[in-house]
């Protein structure tokens, strides 16, 4: 129990720390933006396990001991949420069971996985509009990049054409002192 304390407020002062370097302050802006947009949705995904955990219980309970309760249950979902799907589920090959682990499967795993992304990059993109980066900003950071190139190339041009005439001048005098 202490070490775990310990461990929570380690991880709290490292978060907090990083809100103190001006470097890594965008970022944790972006992932506490982030979390606060996804807490609401976050609910909602856990209340849909559940109701998942409960048609399993209702669906294997009498076949599958890990079944039985609700606990267990929605271990056994959370476990097919990250791909360890107990063989069992698929020893009952009636059409209820496929129509069920197909719909959790698409339901929870692909569509609500995708608001979470969706979430995350939409947080980043304000993120940076708060902090002034944009793409109009970078294209004209772009443009004043190349804009100074040429600037530099058309004064090494003219650097070059004024050592040819100085050339051209000392070779010019140095013909007229000959003669």
């Amino acid at each position: 129990m202490v070490d775990s304390v310990q461990l929570v407020l380690l991880i709290l002062q490292l978060l907090t720390m990083a809100f103190g370097y001006k470097r890594l302050r965008p970022t944790a802006e972006y992932i506490s933006n982030s979390l606060k947009r996804s807490i609401p949705l976050i609910f909602v995904h856990m209340f849909i396990i559940y109701i998942f955990s409960y048609i399993a219980m209702v669906l294997y309970g009498p076949g599958i001991s890990d079944a039985r309760d609700i606990w267990r249950s929605t271990i056994i979902m959370l476990l097919t949420s990250v791909g360890h799907v107990r063989p069992e589920l698929f020893t009952n090959s009636s059409i209820t069971t496929k129509v069920y682990i197909f719909i959790y499967v698409l339901l929870v795993l692909f569509y609500l996985s995708m608001i979470y992304f969706g979430i995350f990059l939409e947080s980043y993109r304000v993120s940076s509009l708060r902090k002034g980066y944009s793409y109009y900003k970078k294209q004209k950071y772009e443009e004043k990049k190349i804009e100074k190139k040429l600037k530099e190339k058309a004064k090494a041009k003219e650097e070059k054409e004024k050592e040819e005439k100085a050339k051209k001048d000392i070779e010019l005098a140095l013909l007229v002192e000959k003669k």
